[in-house]
């Protein structure tokens, strides 16, 4: 009984420790997949990240202005009310 015991808590010792090398390995893969992809397209992908927050500056402004301009009216319209 007690070798039994033994040998099945070696074993699950044993999967853990695959378990544990093949978790590695994996992000190891995964690490050295994303530096490539980093290398490759980084630089295009911050210059349309860039790009995009100045198009969503500028709309916003153009936004904010429309806004201000509207606010004038509004308040023209109230008086003649």
């Amino acid at each position: 009984m007690r070798k039994e015991a033994e040998l099945s808590e070696e074993q699950k010792k044993k999967k853990a420790r695959d378990v544990d090398l093949w978790a590695r390995a994996v992000r190891e893969e995964e690490k050295i997949s994303i530096i490539k992809h980093c290398e490759e397209h980084g630089e295009d992908e911050m210059q349309q990240i860039k790009q995009a927050i100045m198009d969503r500056h500028a709309k916003e402004l153009a936004n904010k202005r429309g806004l201000e301009s509207a606010t004038n009216a509004y308040k023209n319209f109230k008086v003649t009310l």
